[in-house]
């Protein structure tokens, strides 16, 4: 199915009006809540494909700016706990809520405490891992592996 829409989209391309292309933007978003859905619920067995999918998600985790190495004061109240595709905590923070540069899969997070350091971050540029930033810096975060606590 999404072949053939893929398919429609290179063919029609400059033909599609603004709201064909949001239409077809609403079905692409189910596409991540079922693959979100997909990661939560088979988080064992979906693991060993990441790496395929990874440089297809990962940009839909952020536009860009995924972090900022400068202190962020927040007065969220919202504490959560990050964790990695295997379920692991890596790290605790404060979501700043959604914002207009991070797509609505994401919370823009202040980092509180490290747990891992060599765990990469989702979306950085790079392959830039929590070893890289400093406590205060804001990351960008996939609402799928942030639980709030």
């Amino acid at each position: 199915m999404l072949d053939a829409l893929n398919k429609c989209i290179q063919v029609s391309g400059s033909l599609l009006d603004e709201n064909q292309v949001r239409c077809i933007m609403d079905e692409i978003k189910q596409v991540g809540d079922c693959l979100g859905t997909l990661i939560k619920r088979f988080k064992a067995l979906f693991l060993p494909f990441f790496d395929e999918l990874s440089p297809y998600i990962t940009p839909m985790w952020t536009t860009g700016h995924s972090l900022s190495k400068q202190p962020m004061v927040s007065h969220s109240t919202q504490t959560c706990e990050l964790q990695s595709m295997g379920g692991r905590v890596v790290a605790f923070g404060r979501i700043l809520g959604d914002r207009a540069e991070v797509l609505e899969n994401a919370y823009r997070i202040i980092v509180d405490e490290i747990l891992q350091f060599h765990t990469e971050l989702f979306g950085a540029r790079g392959k830039m891992t929590f070893g890289d930033i400093v406590v205060g810096s804001t990351i960008t975060w996939p609402k799928t592996f942030t639980n709030v606590i």
